[in-house]
């Protein structure tokens, strides 16, 4: 089927005879995934996502406990992009996630049992450890490395390059920059772009606080 018949079939999903998929895979609609891409076992896909070349999602966990024998999956929502190399592995414990109008831009590595909130972009070559959450609205910049169980809060923006140590802690609506990470300014531009009210940044600070103290016990 070609992509251009793609568009007129609202239900349809497009896959690339070179892809490789689990019989145990759950498609929702209007998926494309695109050549050599690689889903592994009990991978839920949600609709209208955009699989590019080479994507691997739901392989095995990279824990030393867990090469062989039983593991988690991987949960995508809908209207995600996730470009070439970009690779999502399954979770140890809990399904690895990925939220709705996420972007997963070139070769970044999502690892076990992170959550990825709605509406995040991580960018290129960017990776993170396991048991990361990374809450709504975030924007991850080029060659970013988060340590394993952080916590990236709502609409954080972390400049390119940027380290995020075991130490680190990255509130919401705010800019980071350098290694280690340090603050450099609040994010405006994403309180002008998403209307950000005052209840909403209330909201996110709690949450992050929730989500910060859960991972540190």
């Amino acid at each position: 089927m070609s992509i251009s018949n793609l568009r007129n079939l609202k239900h349809a999903n497009y896959i690339h005879p070179t892809a490789v998929i689990d019989d145990s895979v759950v498609l929702g609609e209007g998926n494309y995934i695109g050549p050599y891409c690689i889903i592994g076992k009990d991978v839920q896909i949600g609709n209208n996502n955009r699989l590019e070349a080479h994507c691997s999602i739901g392989t095995p966990p990279e824990h030393r406990d867990f090469w062989t024998g039983s593991y988690k999956s991987v949960v995508i929502g809908n209207d995600c992009i996730i470009r070439e190399y970009a690779t999502v592995n399954s979770g140890t414990t809990t399904n690895t996630t990925i939220g709705n109008g996420v972007s997963l831009l070139h070769a970044c590595y999502v690892a076990h049992d992170c959550i990825v909130g709605n509406n995040v972009t991580i960018s290129g070559n960017s990776a993170m450890g396991g048991h990361c959450v990374i809450l709504d609205g975030a924007n991850i910049g080029l060659n970013v490395s988060i340590h394993q169980y952080s916590v990236i809060g709502h609409y954080a923006m972390l400049g390119m390059g940027t380290v995020i140590t075991k130490k680190s802690k990255i509130e919401p609506i705010k800019t980071y920059v350098g290694n280690p990470a340090r603050y450099l300014k609040p994010n405006q531009y994403a309180v002008t772009k998403n209307k950000l009210s005052v209840q909403d940044i209330e909201r996110f600070n709690n949450e992050y606080q929730l989500a910060y103290e859960k991972m540190r016990k």
